[in-house]
Formats: structure tokens, C-alpha cells, sequence
């Protein structure tokens, strides 16, 4: 039994619940012996396995039973034989992983410090969709860069997508606005093209109703949404007529009543069921954009808007002030600032990163918040920096992480994070660096096959080179329809949609991580590379 637990925790479907390291492993292996007192070998029968894993698919039930039963026999055999599978000295089970600590730091995963804002924004959330009348609402998340808007956003979308009285009413697109681009509605797009595969597979089994009532319901407005948002209805309308030319003003106008037309449609075809739209990084925002989320705020259908955008830039950005300000005085928008975080977040950050009790690294934590001003992202970095630099190490023996206040203590801030993940970029391999480099000029999400196309590499070569970048916490895999969150009776579709198979994208961990990389471009290069 001990050792079937043993093997059962190498093979956890979460990786993070594995074994971490061989010495946790042998430890357990070692320490396995003292719940067993078998006899000598001579004396020992080992059991084989089930016949009914190993027969053919097309054995008869009455050959497994027959299997099954000789089973049976063998082990009242060793039974008779006194090979005690018995724990010896201790009463309760052993307990796996008890020296089981990991030599290498570890991405954190959860959110500390901000339990309070998490539980406003469910709370503001339920006071409007969830209501019998459903209103339409939105929270906008203001922190400085790296202060973790989007990760609560994201931890707050994963608890209110759960809510028994939300069920499987609701729809949920997120998109995020590009730092470098010209192109007017780019972030919108994908999004409008997410609600179309949504409203596809919801009701696939009725595809050709669904796309006649688009027909009916949308006339001419199908083309403009196909040559201007969403190409793939070319696919399912093939003869439609050329798009009317108008003046540039007059096309934006229309461009607006046709996305408009889209959400109330889309909102019909799901019954009314909630639509929340996530958009990132809005600071960034082009002005027709802007305009349009106003537009929407205002329709006849329930929608709920969360924006993360940075602090410090919205005193300077008019588009964004006068999208919050027309947003709160019609509709209950609610502003929600991130403030930076206090020691005993931070201290569990790092024991999160370093798998290490509080109490062990309590002086290290009060270091590090006082050098990162208490900002989630850069406390990452800065811990990073410490583990590269040989100032924070694994002793063996001690099985404890051992740290040198005195050069901590020493070394510079991180108040500014571009330039330290500047010189973290330098670190990398310069296949690895260049790969992404490539990368950020295409943008904060890039795909692996353009990657390919421009590098002139082949996927599996590009992939190990990527692989070194997403060992060291600067970009994270992104899988097909990753954008695009819906619920259903079928309760695995409420999770990001998943896959075992090569990621087909990377994004980068966070927007200051993909301004790293770019900036780290030298001059002469960046032109040839756009």
C-alpha cells in the first residue's frame, strides 16, 4: 500500500503535487521499509497484475472472473505463507513528501494580499447580474505596473464563474489591448471573433438554424462583420454581396451599429445569459475602442465589464478618464486601486517560491518587500535575482534555504523592472533571446508557427529554445481558444480549454516582460525584424 501511494504521487495529474525532487523521493522509498516486515525472499510471493489490464480486449467477462478468482487463491496462499504487509511501530499511514524540497525556485500560483478587493468584486458582480433584473456593471482594477491586476481579475473570474446562482448562464471573452499597434478595434476583434466560436459550439447541433437566423436577423450587417471583424463567416456565408464604400467617418459610424447589432444578437441567441468581457492593459486603448466599450456599456443586454488598467497612466490618458467617468455616472462602474503589498504578503510569496515554512525566511521577506516597495511582480524578479546572483541557495544537508542579508542588503531597488529584466534577458542564451525578441515584435501573445516562418527554424528547434525562457518565468504556454471561456451542462468546459499536445502560443508573463525584450532589440535590428 505505501508503495502504490508512492507510485500514485510520481504520476498526479498536477505537476506540482509530484514529487519535487529525488531526495524526497529516495526518503520516502527508505523510509517505506519501516511499514513492511516481509519475510525472506524465499518465503515472498509477488503478486501479478490484474489479468484484466493485461487480457485482451476481447477476452470474454467469464475469463476475467476466472482470472479474478485465481487472484483470489494466490493471495490467500501468500496469507497462509505469513507475509505481513503491516506497519510496525507507527498507527497512523506515513505521510509522502515530508522531505520533499525542491532545489530550484517555483513560480507562485496563488494571490496574497488581496482578499478584500477579491471579495468586492464578487460582491459587486452579484449585486448586478444576478439579479432578477440584470444591470449592467463593470470593475475597473487600477494598480502600477506589476501591482497584480490581472492575476485578480483572473482569480476573480475563476470564483464567480462557479457561483451556483450564476450556473451556466454566462459567457466570458477577455482580450488584451496591444502596446505597439495602429490598427483601429485590433483588441475588439478578437474578441467579436471568441463570441462567434462560442455561439458556434453552444449550438452546433443546430448549426443551420443558428446561421439562419443570423441571416434573417443581421442582413446586410453579416457583411461588414465579415470584412472587417469577423473573416470565418466567410466560411459559413460564401456569396455575400461587396461591402457598401463610405466616407471614413461614416464607416465608423456603421462599423459601431453593426458590433452593437452583433452583442444583442449573440446575447438573444444565449437566452440573455450574461456576457463578461474582460479587456486588459486598457491604457493602451485606440480611440475608436474606447468609444465602442462606451457604446456597449449602454446596450439592452447584460453585460459585465472588467478593465485592468495602470495607474500611473491614467492621469495622462483623456480616452481612459472619460471612459470611466461617462461609465460610473450611468452605470454602477466601481474603481478598485491595488495598493502595494504588506510584509507578511510578501513572506508568503517567497515561501510559496522557495517551499519554505514563513518562520524560515521571515527575514528575508521584510528585505525584499522594503526593496520592491511591496509589488507582487517585482517581488518575483528580485527573488529571481537573488537565486541567478548565488545570493539565495539550497543546502543539502540542511534540506533549508540559506540567504546573506549583509549583500542583499546591498544591492540596489528594483524600481525600475524593465531594466532589470533588461539584465535578466542578457543571461539567456543569445538562440533563446532572440527567439523572443522575435516574439515581442509581434506582440504580447505569438504564435509558435509565425515564430517558425520568420526564424526559418523548425518548430521542435524553436520550442527547446522557448523552453529555456519558460523555465525562467518569462513567458507561459497558451493553447487553442485559450481566450475564450464558456459554461455548459458539461462541467469541463468551464475551465480554460486545455491540451496535452505542443502549446500553439506563448504569451509573455507580463507587458513589462515583453517591453524587456523588445527594448533589448538592438536599433539596427528592429527594423529588419518588423
Amino acid at each position: 500500500l505505501v508503495l502504490s501511494n508512492i507510485i500514485s504521487k510520481m504520476i498526479l495529474k498536477e505537476i506540482d503535487k509530484r514529487y519535487q525532487s529525488c531526495l524526497g523521493l529516495l526518503h520516502d522509498l527508505n523510509r517505506s521499509e519501516d511499514f513492511l516486515d516481509i519475510y525472506p525472499d524465499s518465503e515472498q510471493t509477488v503478486i501479478p497484475i490484474s489479468a484484466q489490464f493485461q487480457a485482451d480486449s476481447n477476452a470474454t467477462s467469464d475469463a476475467i472472473l476466472d482470472d479474478q478468482l485465481a487472484q483470489l487463491q494466490l493471495i490467500q496462499s501468500i496469507q497462509q505463507h505469513k507475509v505481513n504487509l503491516t506497519c510496525q511501530s507507527l498507527d497512523v499511514p506515513m505521510q509522502l513528501g515530508s522531505k520533499d524540497r525542491t532545489s530550484v525556485l517555483k513560480a507562485p500560483h496563488n494571490i496574497y494580499g488581496r482578499d478584500k478587493e477579491l471579495e468586492t468584486i464578487i460582491d459587486i458582480f452579484s449585486a448586478s447580474i444576478l439579479l432578477p433584473k440584470k444591470l449592467n456593471s463593470g470593475v475597473v482594477v487600477v494598480g502600477y505596473s506589476g501591482s497584480g491586476k490581472s492575476s485578480l481579475i483572473t482569480e476573480a473570474l475563476s470564483k464567480i464563474t462557479k457561483l451556483p446562482r450564476l450556473g451556466n448562464q454566462y459567457v466570458l471573452v477577455q482580450a488584451k489591448f496591444p502596446q505597439y499597434s495602429n490598427t483601429p478595434f485590433e483588441c475588439l476583434t478578437g474578441l467579436f471573433q471568441d463570441l462567434f466560436r462560442v455561439i458556434l459550439e453552444r449550438e452546433q447541433e443546430r448549426e443551420t438554424i443558428l446561421l439562419a437566423r443570423m441571416k434573417k436577423e443581421l442582413g446586410s450587417d453579416l457583411v461588414v462583420l465579415a470584412e472587417q471583424l469577423i473573416p470565418q463567416l466567410h466560411t459559413h456565408f460564401p456569396n455575400l454581396p461587396a461591402m457598401a464604400k463610405l466616407s471614413t467617418m461614416e464607416s465608423l459610424t456603421r462599423l459601431r451599429e453593426v458590433i452593437c447589432n452583433w452583442v444583442l444578437f449573440v446575447s438573444r441567441v444565449l437566452y440573455r445569459a450574461a456576457i463578461i468581457i474582460f479587456l486588459d492593459d486598457l491604457q493602451w486603448g485606440d480611440e475608436n475602442s474606447i468609444s465602442m466599450v462606451k457604446g456597449l456599456f449602454n446596450l439592452d443586454c447584460p453585460i459585465f465589464f472588467f478593465f485592468a488598467v495602470r495607474g500611473n497612466e491614467i492621469k495622462d490618458n483623456s480616452l481612459v478618464k472619460s471612459l470611466i467617468l461617462a461609465m460610473a455616472s450611468q452605470n454602477p462602474l466601481r474603481k478598485i486601486t491595488l495598493e502595494a503589498l504588506d510584509v507578511a504578503s510578501v513572506t508568503s510569496i517567497v515561501g510559496e517560491m522557495t517551499g519554505s515554512a514563513n518562520d524560515k525566511i521571515q527575514d528575508l521577506a521584510t528585505i525584499v518587500t522594503h526593496k520592491t516597495l511591496g509589488n507582487p511582480f517585482f517581488v518575483t524578479q528580485f527573488v529571481g535575482r537573488l537565486y541567478d546572483e548565488g545570493l539565495l541557495i539550497f543546502n543539502v544537508d540542511t534540506q533549508e534555504w540559506e540567504y546573506d542579508i549583509q549583500s542583499i542588503n546591498d544591492m540596489g531597488s528594483t524600481e525600475n523592472v524593465v531594466l532589470l529584466l533588461v539584465d535578466q534577458i542578457h543571461k539567456l542564451p543569445h538562440e533563446t533571446a532572440h527567439i523572443l525578441q522575435i516574439g515581442s515584435c509581434i506582440g504580447s501573445v505569438f504564435p509558435i508557427s509565425l515564430i517558425c516562418e520568420l526564424s526559418q527554424l523548425p518548430m521542435s528547434e524553436v520550442l527547446e529554445r522557448v523552453s529555456e525562457a519558460l523555465n525562467r518565468g518569462f513567458v507561459q504556454p497558451k493553447f487553442t481558444n485559450s481566450s475564450v471561456l464558456y459554461s455548459n451542462k458539461d462541467e469541463s468546459s468551464i475551465s480554460k480549454c486545455s491540451s496535452n499536445d505542443d502549446p500553439k502560443e506563448f504569451s509573455f508573463l507580463h507587458d513589462r516582460v515583453h517591453e524587456g525584450f523588445y527594448l533589448s532589440i538592438p536599433e539596427d535590428e528592429k527594423t529588419a525584424l518588423h
